[in-house]
């Protein structure tokens, strides 16, 4: 069952402020009132619910209706593949080509406001049958690019391509 909550993932996420977007997230969260964040180096932000095992994090993504990317200088961060990869709908913002993976309002919400971060986590908190359909198909998109599996085929093509 899920949360009705928005989850965000960052380690010290007010120190790196600028690159995290924390800014963001601060207004949004407040605007929402039901956001949470996890990572490490974040004690003394009240809405930290702490930093997990793999295990735990998993069900951490699990539980919550959707996860709340504001990073602007991040390749493809971590967390954001881990809450595709769990079927959490994302908002995020659009940085360095996730547009060549996923599609605005087909399998995720792209943001590049903070006003457009929050319309989006209320159009989604709005409505289950929206959440189910984005989480899945942001899912299928993760496995289909971001599997560890694929990962590794890439390496030994890389290897393979050496040793030639």
């Amino acid at each position: 069952k899920k949360n009705k909550r928005v989850l965000s993932a960052a380690a010290l996420f007010e120190q790196r402020r600028n690159v995290l977007g924390f800014g963001e997230w601060r207004w949004v969260a407040n605007e929402l009132g039901v956001c949470d964040l996890l990572g490490h180096g974040n004690e003394g932000i009240k809405e930290c619910v702490g930093s997990f095992s793999l295990k735990r994090l998993v069900k951490t993504y699990n539980q919550y209706s959707l996860f709340l990317n504001t990073t602007t200088r991040s390749a493809m961060p971590r967390a954001r593949g881990e809450a595709l990869m769990c079927g959490t709908p994302l908002v995020t913002t659009k940085n360095f080509g996730i547009e060549s993976y996923l599609t605005h309002r087909k399998d995720c919400f792209f943001a590049d406001t903070k006003e457009d971060m929050l319309k989006f986590c209320k159009k989604l908190l709005a409505s289950e049958a929206m959440r189910e359909d984005i989480g899945l198909r942001g899912r299928e998109v993760a496995i289909k690019f971001f599997h560890t599996n694929d990962y590794l085929a890439r390496w030994r093509e890389v290897f393979q391509e050496v040793l030639r």
